[in-house]
């Protein structure tokens, strides 16, 4: 049965080294995203509109954090 979700691993990277702050190195979540979804993303990012799959999401994120707080 073929479905129409990818998966994909999500690794967030803090921004200071965890050497110096003693924090771990990061975590990693699996999310589901729909195969339209996907190709449109990959579209931008061939397109430069974004940079990765990381800039994708967590702009995505940044953006709907900020609707939620209004």
């Amino acid at each position: 049965m073929q479905t129409k979700y990818l998966k994909v691993s999500v690794v967030y990277v803090y921004t200071m080294s965890p050497r110096t702050t003693k924090r771990p190195k990061g975590e990693t979540h699996s999310i589901r995203v729909d195969k339209e979804l996907d190709k449109w993303v990959e579209s931008k990012i061939a397109s430069k509109q974004i940079g990765s799959w990381g800039h994708a999401v967590e702009w995505g994120l940044t953006l709907l954090r900020r609707e939620i707080e209004k």
